[in-house]
């Protein structure tokens, strides 16, 4: 996965963005920040459903306009948990967090399916973060 924007004709509205194999577009909402995780996602409730403790691996790549992306791998069980709850929520929003920082807040248009997160509008600190947190790799396979 190299990170570059896939053109698909359903997306092409503005603030819509590829994640998980799935369309996710942004929306606003309120969620508490995540205290101690480089990584991890919420439901539209705040709980956390995706945390660092559940990334098999983690890689740093830019996209086609030359920004970061962070990809993460999770295990079975967590992408299991993710697609539960984007299946379940379709049409309310969920957020991102990187090293604490929210970094999306999209709304959950289709039912998420695979093993593969990128996070994308990370800053410098965010990638000092990632390093720390992860043993980072060129790109994560499978």
């Amino acid at each position: 996965m190299n990170g570059a924007r896939i053109p698909y004709p359903a997306i092409m509205k503005k603030n819509c963005s590829v994640f998980l194999v799935a369309v996710l577009c942004l929306g606003s909402s309120a969620f508490a920040k995540s205290a101690g995780d480089a990584f991890s996602i919420h439901d539209p409730k705040g709980k956390q459903v995706i945390g660092t403790a559940d990334v098999t691996c983690a890689s740093l790549e830019k996209d086609a306009a030359g920004k970061d992306v962070a990809t993460f791998k999770v295990q079975d069980g967590a992408a299991a948990k993710l697609r539960e709850v984007t299946k379940n929520n379709i049409g309310k929003t969920m957020a991102v967090f990187v090293c604490g920082r929210k970094i999306k807040e999209p709304k959950i248009a289709a039912e998420i399916t695979g093993k593969t997160v990128m996070a994308t509008g990370l800053e410098p600190k965010d990638k000092e973060c990632l390093s720390k947190a992860f043993q980072l790799k060129e790109k994560c396979e499978g």
